[in-house]
């Protein structure tokens, strides 16, 4: 029933594109049967209504419709499950995004190295960037060194990627950071506030009982309890789920949230 509907409405729409083409024929011959009859001249390329102006609409569509509907009806098909159906799935790559250090070189103070690195960090949020890969174009450079500029601005992306509850656990102090901390927030997705509940939330791991597991600082009033060994000072990405489910613990008296490490990142 289906595929006989869509067939009835191929041949409908090709009748309908015929008898349109052929009104708006009509109408220019009337036009130019008028401005003759007026005594105007008629433009060399208007001379005579032409019935070959317009290709001959071809059947062949038509036809292929009515032979082969089902395969008509499950292209329709399929069109409209495209167009209905969400997108959910994450990208099956990643983006990377290569800055020279020279960059930071060119800058006149360290206020303008700063918002420069700032700038750069935040474009690389915006456009979902995964890795920031800071090239060191220094010249004349020796063999294992760091020119100046490139690690300057490796250090303030990385500063400005850390989420700000994890900075002061994560983040050592060092002059190029002096005035990080007065570049606006990213506000990535991964920076979560403490009202925000996500499946995932990064964390810094406080410390690690042998037998039992570790804890989790993930920026909450309460600590994450994790199965797995992990040494502490480590970041990890945590696997909490849609809603919080919490363990009393008898040995810390105190309620923990239940998490499960899902990456883990040595700092």
């Amino acid at each position: 029933m289906a595929t006989t509907n869509a067939a009835q409405k191929d041949a409908k729409k090709a009748k309908k594109r015929k008898e349109k083409q052929s009104d708006q024929q009509k109408q220019e011959a009337a036009a130019l049967t008028a401005l003759a009859a007026a005594g105007g001249e008629l433009p060399p390329q208007q001379a005579a209504p032409s019935t070959t102006s317009q290709p001959k609409q071809s059947d062949d569509t038509t036809t292929a419709a009515l032979e082969r509907p089902d395969a008509a009806a499950a292209s329709t098909a399929a069109d409209e499950d495209m167009e209905e159906a969400p997108q959910t799935s994450g990208r099956h790559y990643t983006l990377s995004m290569a800055v020279p250090g020279s960059i930071i070189d060119n800058t006149q103070n360290l206020e303008l190295a700063t918002f420069v690195a700032g700038q750069i960090a935040r474009t690389a949020a915006i456009f979902n960037v995964d890795e920031v890969v800071v090239v060191d174009d220094t010249p004349q450079r020796k063999d294992g060194t760091i020119g100046s500029g490139a690690a300057f601005l490796a250090r303030v992306v990385q500063f400005m990627e850390t989420p700000q509850y994890l900075r002061k656990a994560l983040v050592a102090m060092h002059p190029d950071l002096r005035l990080a901390g007065l570049l606006p927030p990213l506000d990535a997705p991964h920076h979560l506030r403490q009202t925000e509940w996500k499946p995932y939330r990064e964390g810094v791991v406080q410390k690690r009982v042998p037998g039992q597991g570790s804890f989790v600082d993930i920026g909450l009033d309460r600590t994450a309890f994790v199965r797995q060994q992990v040494a502490p000072g480590t970041r990890v990405t945590l696997r909490v789920g849609e809603a919080p489910v919490t363990e009393f613990m008898q040995d810390y008296g105190e309620s923990m949230i239940i998490g499960e490490v899902s990456s883990s990142l040595r700092c």
